[in-house]
């Protein structure tokens, strides 16, 4: 898919009345224009096209955490996309989820790339793992795509998409390692090496430059905003 093309964006969503965007960058991106690239131009061009397409429905996935001060590329790019997606197309339905868990899911499955790197002996923290994380399953995301499109007055609204459980990552290292019958084992690496690492050397799929950002930001963001608008998944329609 080129998304450069918008004649082909606009063929892709032909006689569709409900688009899903789900777009996101991959996780060895570091430079700002990449992530403006995919977070903000892709979902611009998209709302284009539903606009001039007639869609119905339009539900844009954003991200917990997304802010524009955030010390994150991904994080500060999806909050200024949220504002210009809703300018084109103010309908628009728009979630911002936790690390969503399912089967072969980035959350976990990354956590366990990073333990089969290091020869199944241990996986790297920077902090303390104190920070937060409310995980939520895909059923439950899915389910809450649905039951939007079933609500009109879903329009027009920002949803935050929360599972049941408030966890901190060392507790969701326990829950993982669970799995394996193992204790778990975290070696601490100091925070400034990672970053210079990631940022001047390598971005490992399990181990970037963003995600060591975006670790105590999203924490604190989340457990203020999720505790008071929490858009809990097992709602009742």
């Amino acid at each position: 898919m080129n998304y450069r093309d918008q004649a082909m964006i606009e063929r892709m969503i032909n006689n569709s009345n409900v688009v899903v965007n789900l777009v996101g960058p991959r996780t060895y991106l570091k430079r700002r224009e990449e992530f403006d690239f995919v977070n903000i131009e892709i979902p611009e061009r998209i709302a284009h096209a539903c606009k001039k397409k007639g869609v119905h429905r339009l539900i844009h996935f954003s991200a917990a955490g997304a802010h524009k001060d955030s010390p994150s590329f991904d994080f500060q790019t999806k909050a200024i996309a949220e504002e210009v997606v809703r300018k084109v197309f103010p309908n628009v339905t728009i979630f911002r989820p936790c690390p969503v868990y399912g089967f072969n899911d980035y959350f976990a499955t990354t956590i366990e790339r990073q333990y089969n790197f290091f020869f199944r002996k241990f996986c790297i923290v920077s902090d303390d793992c104190t920070a937060l994380k409310q995980p939520i399953s895909v059923l439950d995301v899915a389910t809450c795509v649905l039951n939007a499109l079933k609500l009109e007055h879903t329009k027009g609204k920002t949803y935050e998409l929360g599972g049941p459980n408030v966890l901190t990552y060392l507790e969701v290292y326990e829950v993982l390692f669970n799995f394996l019958k193992m204790r778990p084992k975290l070696a601490y690496v100091d925070p400034d090496f990672l970053k210079f690492l990631t940022k001047y050397i390598y971005n490992w799929q399990f181990l970037s430059l963003e995600m060591i950002k975006k670790r105590k930001h999203v924490s604190q963001y989340r457990h203020h905003r999720l505790n008071s608008e929490a858009f809990r998944a097992r709602w009742n329609c």
